[in-house]
Order: structure tokens, then C-alpha cells, then sequence
């Protein structure tokens, strides 16, 4: 008798079992998916490191940072909402430095003993672009902007013909 009753129990035990794995999965799923919509609302996807679109353009922000060299710089972090939605193909170069602010400023020939081998992590601009250049204007973007990135230090080179803007990008001096 105590054999059929053992037997008898099984099934009900295993279909248990069955409820309660599809049961931990749901929840794993659930908590992981709850981490993951935090992660995103407190900086952004966990999976996109990119230290340049984590902020919208600040003009204020901006201006109080542009000549702040430490890791609290947000300059940076704005750096591809400036590119994307307040640089305009043609712009005037007053335009810009009453949006931006001053920069340092180098001729086409002036920059190209400056940078020496740096390096770009974003260009907006055509590589034949830069060649037709005459001036260069550059804003630091500020240290330590994403290790993980490898990107200690970057700067904002906006790239103009004839006083227009033509072009930009995100890079370091060598």
C-alpha cells in the first residue's frame, strides 16, 4: 500500500516542480527586465557606452564647463546633441561662438602641427572636407569622460570654409 501511494504522489510532485521553475523564470525575467528599464532611466542603456550623447545641450551648463579640465566636466556628455540638433551645414562662425562660446581657434596649417597623430572618435564631416578648410575652431570636451570607452580626454573640432561651418568631429590631440 505505501508503494501505490508513492506512486501515486509523483505526478503531482513533478507537475510542482514544472509550476514552480516556470514560475522563478517568470520573475528572473521580470527582475531583469525591471534592472534593465532603471539602468536605462538613470543614464541611459547599460549596453551603450558612448560618453557623447548622455545629456542634451545646456547652453548655461556648457559655457560654466567649457574651460573646467577635471572629470566633472559636462561638456562632453552634450557633445553629439550640440552636432545633431544646433549645428547647421553653413552656419556662420559668429553663430556658433555665440552658442558655444570661445574657442581656440588655428588655421588649417596651425592645426595640423597641433594634432599631430590624434585620433577621432566621431566625424560629421566627409574626409575630403577637412582639406578645404581654412579654419579650425576647438572646445575641450573635458577629462575622463568614459574609461571604459578609453576616452580620457576629447575635444570638439568644428571644421569651417570662408567663415561657414562645414563640418566636425570628436577627437583627441596626439
Amino acid at each position: 500500500m505505501p508503494e501505490k501511494l508513492r506512486t501515486a504522489s509523483q505526478p503531482r510532485f513533478g507537475k510542482a516542480c514544472k509550476v514552480l521553475s516556470v514560475c522563478s523564470i517568470s520573475i528572473f525575467a521580470l527582475l531583469l527586465l525591471l534592472a534593465s528599464l532603471l539602468a536605462w532611466g538613470f543614464g541611459g542603456s547599460p549596453l551603450d557606452n558612448n560618453p557623447f550623447d548622455d545629456r542634451p545641450f545646456n547652453r548655461g551648463e556648457w559655457l560654466a564647463d567649457q574651460n573646467r579640465s577635471d572629470g566633472g566636466n559636462c561638456c562632453g556628455h552634450m557633445a553629439q546633441d550640440i552636432i545633431f540638433h544646433h549645428l547647421k551645414y553653413g552656419m556662420s562662425e559668429q553663430a556658433i561662438i555665440l552658442l558655444l562660446g570661445n574657442p581656440k581657434r588655428y588655421s588649417a596649417s596651425e592645426f595640423k602641427s597641433y594634432y599631430g597623430q590624434g585620433g577621432f572618435y566621431f566625424s560629421a564631416m566627409p574626409s575630403s572636407e577637412d582639406q578645404k578648410s581654412d579654419e579650425i575652431l576647438r572646445y575641450g570636451l573635458g577629462e575622463e569622460l568614459d574609461m571604459a570607452w578609453g576616452v580620457d580626454h576629447a575635444d570638439l573640432y568644428l571644421y569651417f570654409r570662408d567663415g561657414q561651418y562645414i563640418g566636425c568631429r570628436i577627437g583627441w590631440p596626439r
